[in-house]
Order: C-alpha cells, then sequence, then structure tokens
C-alpha cells in the first residue's frame, strides 16, 4: 500500500509527453493532496495535463486550488483517462473539484465522489467526455449549475453510470 502526499504540484505534464501510472487499486495506491489550502491559498493540484495522463487502478484525494480543477487540470491539448480508480474530497475555488478538462476527458469503471466546486462539483467540462460505467455521487457546487458536471459547450457522453445525491446550491 503506497500513499504519496504532496507538497507542491507536480511538473506539468506536457504536450510530447505520456505519463500511466498503474496502481493497484484505488484503496492501495493513493494521490493525496494533504486537505488544506497552504499559505497563499493555492493549495496543492496534484496535475496539469497538456500531453496525456492515464491513472489505472489509483486514488487520487484531498487535492485543493484555488482555480481551476481541484486535482487536476486538463489544458486544451491535453488527454486525461481516469480507469478503475477513485476521487475523493477533492476541491476547487471555480471549476472541477476533482477535474477541469478543456481538452478529452476519459472516466472509466470508477468513483468520484464528495468533490466540491463553485461550479462543477465533480467536473467540468468543455472539451470531449466519456464517462462510462463510473459512479458520481455525493459532489456539491455552491452556484447555479453541476453537483456533479458542468458541460460548457462540449461533447459528453455518460453510458451505464449511476450520477446520485449530486447538488448544487
Amino acid at each position: 500500500d503506497y500513499t504519496i502526499t504532496l507538497a507542491s504540484v507536480l511538473p506539468t505534464i506536457d504536450a510530447a509527453t505520456t505519463i500511466t501510472i498503474d496502481g493497484n487499486g484505488w484503496n492501495k495506491t493513493v494521490i493525496d493532496g494533504g486537505d488544506s489550502p497552504i499559505a497563499t491559498g493555492a493549495g496543492v493540484q496534484a496535475f496539469i495535463v497538456e500531453g496525456t495522463l492515464i491513472l489505472d487502478g489509483v486514488g487520487i484525494q484531498n487535492c485543493y486550488y484555488q482555480w481551476e480543477g481541484g486535482a487536476v487540470d486538463v489544458k486544451s491539448t491535453g488527454t486525461f483517462q481516469f480507469l478503475n480508480s477513485r476521487a475523493e474530497g477533492n476541491n476547487a475555488g471555480f471549476y472541477g473539484g476533482m477535474v477541469k478538462s478543456s481538452g478529452t476527458l476519459r472516466i472509466q469503471d470508477s468513483l468520484i465522489t464528495a468533490n466540491h466546486a463553485y461550479q462543477g462539483g465533480a467536473i467540468y467540462h468543455h472539451g470531449t467526455a466519456t464517462i462510462e460505467r463510473t459512479t458520481v455521487s455525493w459532489n456539491t457546487s455552491s452556484y447555479l449549475g453541476g453537483g456533479a458536471i458542468t458541460n460548457w459547450n462540449g461533447t459528453l457522453t455518460v453510458s451505464e453510470s449511476l450520477l446520485e445525491g449530486n447538488q448544487a446550491t
């Protein structure tokens, strides 16, 4: 069992780079943001993705960023695949408690729960996204839309998934 607690954001995954993390299961391979903002209020965001990031069998939790993408910020050139994984307790000051994506997003066979943002409690998306066989539950946003997901002029496909208990206030 491994938990990596981040002290700062990891280096940006540039457009020419692909990183794959094959974990031993979301409860055994965990990336932890430490659950609190640093002195500047920026907190610890795990990944900024301009290239490709694949997380398979990984837990990502307690990340915080004051702007976009509490745990992961996917830029327009980026691709993020979240497979057989769990995201819990991540927060963003504005968009996407777990992830803000303007690139390509694929979430499959995963659990996204208890994340929070101003808009898009779990996911704020304006690129191309596919969510399959995934539970998105108990996420919250403190603005008009998207306790679970805000899709802003993007293409979103959700299949064989459960959205439950999410709330926008």
